[in-house]
């Protein structure tokens, strides 16, 4: 991977979280019709799918690969942490970063962020409002995505039941 890696826009993220759903072959099905469709419309989809799947999932699909999360640890005695170093091993794209489900501190953030960019990983970074887009804005990441916990797994976009949050949150950003 190399610096130059960036995702089209605008871009869809399929989180496959870990629903019994998305488990294994699952996981991998849904990988391929994400780039199947990505492939036919022309457009720009990347997926996240479950931990251990990620290496599988990177090397058997040609659409961005993110892991769901990571930890803010170097490597070393961190017992069942995920590193940076190990994302990008698998080859993936880079990772989610501050899930409303997995929530960080700036802190942690910070070190994410700066980390991913040093070993050429994309950060997207998740915020629930506007003053957290704007403190996470100032680290940098590749990208911010903005969606109130309530919207989370609803099946309601924020587009849909709240544009002034994304609109907002661009001005301010």
């Amino acid at each position: 991977m190399n610096s130059e890696v960036k995702l089209g826009t605008p871009v869809i993220v399929l989180n496959e979280k870990v629903y019994v759903e998305s488990v294994g072959n699952k996981g991998l099905e849904l990988a391929k019709i994400c780039e199947e469709v990505a492939e036919k419309q022309g457009i720009s989809i990347a997926i996240c799918p479950q931990q251990v799947e990620l290496a599988k999932i990177v090397s058997s699909v040609n659409i961005p690969c993110f892991a769901q999360h990571v930890d803010a640890v170097s490597p070393g005695s961190h017992t069942g942490s995920v590193t940076l170093e190990s994302v990008k091993e698998t080859g993936a794209t880079g990772s989610l970063v501050n899930h409303s489900e997995h929530r960080l501190k700036i802190a942690d953030i910070d070190f994410i962020v700066g980390k991913a960019a040093s070993l050429n990983l994309l950060t997207i970074v998740c915020t629930n409002n506007i003053a957290v887009s704007k403190a996470v804005a100032e680290l940098k990441p590749y990208a911010i995505a903005v969606e109130p916990p309530e919207l989370i797994g609803s099946g309601r976009a924020v587009s849909q039941e709240d544009p002034g949050i994304v609109e907002d949150t661009v001005r301010e950003v």
